[in-house]
């Protein structure tokens, strides 16, 4: 059967939980169709050295577009700043006049693929206030500029909404996405007029980063507050069986990226349909498996371990990379894990 077109995908550390889901939709709609796929993806990710980081993602300068019939690309996933990452993208903008569609990421110069995360935080929500009946709630958020975090907040507002709870502003966090917002976060919610009964995060790593500052003050999770999550992937080693948290449908989106780019190639029409598999996750940090947890029951050698890149196990820890990036014998011996 003669194949109908090349198409490239530019990703970066494709096998991560949410890379993975989503490559797992976007070959199931391409194959299926006799598309040939190229997938450009580094094993960069945030945290590395710099300079490891710059040779890895040397692989798209290389990639030879003439071949691509359209591209799909993820620029959330690659790892560069605000201003190298508009370049690249301008410079695709500016000499690949076929179609592109940029996933979870708005550029006014692309068409777009977004994942909706309104749902999955309104689930969320009313799960904390459905089933145990809280309605004093704290919230930590993303940026505020971020989209991500604009949706997850319009689901929490939604959930608030319809069950008669007026949103204060003032138990709302802006943080970072990332582990230390726990920490940074904490000291507002002692500031609080009446304590929270739950606290709702905009994804796992700020909801395992807010229960270890809870546990080092002597709180206990779920007895003493509840603590929920959003971005479940999975595959998590520190959330399994744990974390209540919201469960985004990525897979969904990679099958509407590759048909939205196949639409624009005039090889399918296009159209937006129900198919959300958006849920909840419920395990034990909300309090519906009633356990005094501790953060040593997150992973055999704990989340707080697992996650700091002295760990030798743990996905932040560069030291090989490091090592690699090195070019003389007296930097390599002097090298450590940072």
């Amino acid at each position: 059967m003669k194949k109908q077109g090349m198409i490239g995908i530019i990703i970066a550390d494709a096998s991560a939980p949410y890379q993975k889901n989503f490559m797992e939709g976007v070959l199931s709609e391409l194959l299926k169709r006799n598309i040939d796929v190229s997938v450009f993806t580094p094993l960069s990710k945030k945290g590395m050295a710099p300079d490891y980081l710059a040779g890895e993602n040397t692989l798209y300068s290389i990639i030879n577009y003439d071949m691509l019939d359209a591209i799909i690309i993820l620029p959330d996933t690659i790892p560069m700043d605000c201003g190298h990452m508009d370049e690249f993208l301008g410079n695709i903008y500016n000499s690949y006049k076929k179609p592109v569609v940029c996933v979870d990421y708005y550029d006014d110069r692309f068409v777009t693929e977004i994942t909706c995360d309104i749902k999955g935080m309104k689930l969320v929500t009313d799960h904390l206030i459905d089933v145990h009946g809280f309605r004093n709630l704290y919230y930590i958020s993303g940026p505020a500029e971020h989209h991500h975090s604009q949706m997850r907040i319009e689901g929490y507002k939604m959930s608030l909404e319809n069950h008669g709870i007026k949103f204060d502003e003032k138990n709302v966090f802006y943080g970072d996405f990332w582990y230390e917002t726990g920490e940074k976060a904490i000291s507002e919610i002692f500031k609080l007029d009446i304590f929270p009964e739950a606290v709702v995060c905009a994804n796992e790593p700020m909801a395992l980063g807010i229960i270890r500052a809870f546990e080092k003050r002597g709180y206990k999770i779920p007895d003493d507050i509840a603590v929920t999550g959003f971005d479940a992937d999975g595959d998590g080693i520190y959330n399994k069986g744990i974390l209540t948290s919201g469960v985004r449908d990525v897979y969904s989106t990679g099958v509407r990226a590759a048909r939205k780019v196949l639409n624009i190639m005039g090889k399918c029409d296009f159209k937006e349909d129900d198919n959300d598999n958006t849920s909840v996750v419920i395990s034990q940090t909300c309090g519906c498996s009633h356990s005094i947890l501790r953060m040593d029951g997150y992973t055999p050698k704990g989340a707080e371990d697992m996650s700091g890149s002295d760990n030798i196990e743990s996905d932040f820890n560069f030291m090989q990379e490091n090592m690699i990036s090195l070019c003389n014998i007296n930097d390599y011996m002097w090298t450590g894990i940072p």
